[in-house]
């Protein structure tokens, strides 16, 4: 795992400087592999070759600290190297002096009884210091700012409650997609809202009547592909991000339609979501995008917003003795990242 990070841990070193290159998450002599792994803003899932599914969760309030000589154990939550190895679980008061030493830490530099005066006074309203802090100053420091690289090279991610074989993984803002070996497709939320799923459940839909085989998921919305090559679109739909050529949201999935100019025959193969955008790849290399078109995400030449599919030329430009040419491209892969697209192509 690597981020860029412009703020400062807690000791005031800039995290921008340290934060930058690769550090193991998890262990090196660990049994288990991984082969595949999506990120959110304060999640990262991973799947591990044995079909199992891992979340490792980057708020602060949800870590607990372990010892050094608790490393070798097998993690059953998101965990954390204790620093100071006292093994214990993360708690107020620490979260407290934390939010002091990264938005105030002159009053503890200045006066050392300081906290633990008002740890006193605040004796068995510890939470609501803590609130009060959040509300005045912001939000708790992050596990990078907390700890940095080398602390978060000790994080543990705990394991997801899904039976079944996962293969692949999607997650982005508060969603989370998890495919399995058998084509069926869980779906499951981080946030605490009682309309948003906790658990994994099976992402079911009476239009949905083939295996699902491709997943991907934006900032609120999700998508996707069938073994027949359709395509299932919901989630906010406000920048058009679901193609269905308006901006209303869909709570369940809904088959988008396409037309092929190219080939009746031609499937959609894979799918990938931006913050606000889609784009979609066919069995035959073609691609297509839709959403929020700001920035030139979609690829279409302009930053106008597409409310449905618009088909995206891949071309290359190459010279020889008598000029310029270009010549068509076909996609097998895509990344759609929050404000841009990535192609991997090859030359017809």
């Amino acid at each position: 795992i690597w981020t860029r990070a412009e703020s400062k841990d807690i000791a005031g070193k800039p995290l921008q400087d340290i934060a930058s290159e690769p550090v193991l998450v998890w262990p090196s002599h660990s049994e288990i592999n991984f082969s595949d792994v999506s990120c959110a803003e304060e999640r990262i899932l991973a799947v591990g070759s044995n079909g199992n599914l891992f979340e490792l969760d980057l708020r602060p309030d949800e870590s607990e600290e372990i010892g050094a000589d608790e490393f070798d154990r097998e993690g059953t939550s998101s965990e954390i190297y204790d620093p100071n190895g006292n093994g214990q679980n993360a708690s107020l008061s620490a979260r407290i002096e934390r939010m002091y030493k990264k938005y105030c830490p002159e009053k503890l530099k200045n006066n050392v009884n300081f906290l633990p005066k008002l740890l006193g006074i605040f004796s068995g309203r510890e939470t609501q210091l803590l609130n009060n802090l959040i509300a005045k100053y912001g939000p708790e420091p992050s596990l990078l700012e907390m700890y940095g690289p080398l602390g978060l090279s000790r994080v543990r991610p705990k394991s997801v409650a899904i039976k079944e074989r996962v293969i692949l993984c999607a997650c982005g803002g508060s969603r989370a997609l998890a495919l399995t070996d058998q084509g069926q497709a869980f779906e499951w939320s981080f946030t605490s809202k009682p309309q948003m799923l906790q658990i994994p459940q099976i992402l079911e839909s009476s239009d949905i009547d083939n295996a699902v085989t491709s997943i991907a998921c934006g900032n609120g919305h999700a998508a996707l592909v069938t073994q027949k090559g359709q395509l299932y679109m919901w989630g906010k739909g406000n920048n058009g991000q679901l193609g269905l050529n308006d901006r209303r949201s869909r709570k369940s999935p809904s088959l988008l339609p396409f037309k092929y100019p190219h080939a009746d025959s031609d499937v959609v193969s894979r799918v990938a979501c931006g913050d606000d955008h889609t784009v979609v790849l066919t069995k035959s290399g073609r691609a297509c995008s839709f959403g929020k078109g700001l920035n030139g995400r979609l690829g279409l030449g302009d930053s106008k917003d597409s409310l449905a599919p618009r088909w995206i030329s891949l071309t290359e430009t190459l010279y020889s003795k008598t000029g310029a040419y270009k010549v068509e491209l076909r996609a097998f892969d895509v990344v759609a990242g929050k404000r841009s697209t990535t192609f991997l192509c090859r030359r017809q």
